[in-house]
């Protein structure tokens, strides 16, 4: 079984892979959620990606990020989830 930052990994692995062809698919600025190399889907606000990967995998692993042309990293701890509004 993979260890969750081998998990994360592969998740970051495959949304750097499939980016630019999300975005280019129409799915720029919207949020892949992915866990492993399964996208879970597209959302229009972090929060809304989040939530929805809490709801299948928790506890468990998986990353949120936007869909851009460019890479851009943002990185949001989970403190910052309560002013998101995320349980």
């Amino acid at each position: 079984m993979a260890t969750p930052q081998e998990q994360i990994q592969a998740a970051s692995n495959y949304f750097d892979a499939h980016r630019v062809a999300w975005a280019q698919a129409g799915h720029e600025g919207e949020w892949a959620a992915v866990h492993g190399t399964d996208l879970l889907g597209f959302f229009p606000s972090l929060a809304d990606g989040y939530q929805h990967g809490v709801e299948r995998f928790a506890p468990g692993t998986f990353i949120v990020k936007q869909v851009s042309l460019d890479e851009d990293v943002q990185i949001i701890h989970r403190v910052a989830w309560s002013f998101l509004g995320v349980q």
